[in-house]
């Protein structure tokens, strides 16, 4: 199973660079059936070949192994884990509001809002994706921060998240529904 969710975030990662399986290979340093078998989690990666492939995936190992361990822990069955992980692969990326993903600070600020909110509201990424709209990858893009969302996308997360689109660009609003939540709760 590792090596079947390690090919398809590689897969995921490589068409997000617009890359050919035989351009992944030059940079790799290996021939396309390596990249190929990879891909479809026929191969036994080395770690080598894992330091190798995140080079030419532009991600740092550990960066690599970290979603697919994320992939893994969605495992909620092997029906539903198997089409989690061909979803979350295969998903167009979130783009900011001009097409283009992004990596800034303010984004990486807004998922941990938008991941605050979801916790306060006791929802799981599953179940805010669902009262979204949303595709849970699109869902982990924002929360991490990988991706900024359009402004449709917030809109729409706000509504779920029962808050301000405002809101979303501070964690503190969470942080201080969360203190009213267990304020109201002591007192009960």
């Amino acid at each position: 199973m590792a090596l079947r969710a390690l090919g398809e975030v590689c897969l995921g990662r490589r068409r997000e660079l617009d890359l050919g399986v035989e351009q992944l290979a030059g940079r790799m340093g290996v021939d396309a059936r390596q990249v190929r078998r990879i891909e479809r989690g026929q191969a036994n990666v080395t770690f080598e070949t894992l330091v190798a492939l995140a080079t030419g995936l532009e991600r740092l190992p550990s960066d690599l192994l970290a979603q697919v361990e994320r992939a893994l822990m969605l495992e909620d069955g092997a029906a539903t884990a198997t089409k989690g992980r061909a979803q979350a692969a295969h998903a167009e990326p979130a783009m900011d509001g001009h097409g283009v993903p992004s990596d800034e600070p303010l984004h990486r600020a807004l998922g941990l809002a938008v991941a605050a909110f979801r916790r306060h509201g006791r929802l799981t990424q599953r179940e805010l994706a669902s009262a979204a709209g949303l595709s849970l990858s699109a869902i982990q893009s924002v929360e991490s921060g990988r991706h900024a969302p359009t402004t449709l996308t917030l809109e729409t997360l706000a509504q779920a998240l029962k808050c301000d689109v405002l809101d979303l660009f501070t964690a503190r609003a969470a942080k201080s529904a969360h203190k009213a939540r267990v304020s109201r709760t002591r007192e009960a």
